[in-house]
């Protein structure tokens, strides 16, 4: 598994198959047989899919170049010239696997690519379901905010003036705290991010995980412990991931966004997809 690369399990444990979001049980895909989602929910899936399976490729390498000096120590102590050093070079290769140790040195900076990775392409979702929703009901975008004379005349088209004016509505609400584009989308368009109380919190936390690695190396910050008051992690002290969290996070962020997605999807006319993403793991 690729948590003996990230642990400290000994020998070679393969990860198969490592897909994206789900905690590689068959529960998540189940959902999505049969389902559609809109354009931005399948771009969100493919992108934690390609997160994930980055993680799982570098791993695969590791583990294939262990296995490797492993076979050619073999060959070489096993020859009818072996020599005394090809029977040492054997027992270390046996003993010692170089590159996938190497590669557990580097679980913590793994752990916060994932994370911030997972993250964006989570933000990046809200934002471009905003604007499909924006654009496809140019009422919604009714407020008492007031529109320059000058912005209007910038643009030939009514469509292109709602364009204009759904990207600055997006890129406005995406400035926001979590907490209060939360409570925005369900006064305003009836699109719900979180389904009860524990799951905003547990998405602020994630969200500000990903802030405070950006931003300040990882490092607990006062402002991260406003956000997070419940943190394990002391003021001062770095971030700690591990992989069953990290993937239980990123599982979290997926299925908030599925069940956003369903519920706009039945709200507004959006333009959908078949939701299993591009290469489904394979079982066997």
């Amino acid at each position: 598994m690729l948590v003996g690369i990230f642990q400290t399990l000994p020998g070679r444990r393969i990860l198969r198959n490592v897909i994206l979001y789900s905690t590689m049980n068959e529960a998540f895909w189940k959902r999505l047989h049969g389902r559609t989602i809109s354009g931005p929910c399948a771009v969100l899936l493919e992108g934690l899919q390609e997160t994930v399976g980055f993680v799982f490729f570098v791993t695969d390498l590791a583990t294939r170049a262990d296995d490797m000096r492993l076979m050619a120590a073999k060959a070489l102590a096993e020859g009818s010239s072996s020599r005394e050093e090809d029977r040492d070079a054997l027992k270390d290769a046996e003993e010692n696997r170089v590159v996938t140790s190497r590669l557990r040195a580097y679980r913590q900076v793994i752990f916060q690519t994932l994370i911030t990775r997972s993250v964006d392409h989570y933000l990046s979702y809200v934002s471009g379901l905003l604007s499909e929703v924006f654009r496809e009901r140019p009422e919604t975008l009714r407020s008492s905010e007031q529109v320059r004379i000058d912005f209007v005349l910038r643009h030939e088209t009514m469509d292109e003036l709602v364009s204009a004016l759904a990207e600055r509505r997006v890129d406005r609400l995406a400035y926001r705290g979590l907490r209060e584009l939360a409570a925005d989308l369900k006064d305003n368009l009836g699109l719900v991010l979180f389904d009860n109380d524990n799951d905003l919190p547990r998405a602020e936390r994630i969200i500000e995980a990903r802030n405070l690695i950006v931003h300040n190396h990882g490092i607990v910050s006062p402002k991260y412990l406003r956000k997070v008051p419940n943190s394990s992690t002391a003021l001062g002290q770095r971030l700690s991931f591990d992989f069953d969290g990290v993937i239980a996070d990123i599982t979290f962020l997926a299925d908030c966004a599925l069940r956003t997605d369903d519920l706009a999807c039945r709200k507004f006319p959006l333009t959908q997809r078949a939701a299993l993403p591009r290469d489904e793991p394979d079982r066997g």
